[in-house]
């Protein structure tokens, strides 16, 4: 059960950063990111190092677009065990 709140918090975090840069806010974004991928699987963890990427090359919505897809991997998958 812990995962599954952990992968909660997760998901939570990536649309709120999502969201967050649908602003053009950027401030805590990499760090919520990088706290998010551990309870991410491979994918998921690659398309978030992708979206960090991105982000610190200034591209906000690629970053926004691997955020989304961290996001939907995760929603499809169980957490990381």
């Amino acid at each position: 059960m812990e995962r599954r709140q952990q992968a909660n918090g997760a998901l939570n975090s990536l649309l709120a950063a999502q969201h967050q840069l649908s602003t053009g806010d950027t401030a805590g974004v990499d760090q919520a990111l990088a706290a998010a991928a551990a309870s991410m699987n491979a994918v998921g963890q690659g398309a978030l190092q992708q979206a960090r990427t991105a982000l610190a090359n200034k591209d906000l919505a690629g970053a926004s677009l691997l955020i989304n897809q961290a996001v939907v991997t995760a929603s499809a998958t169980p957490p990381v065990q």
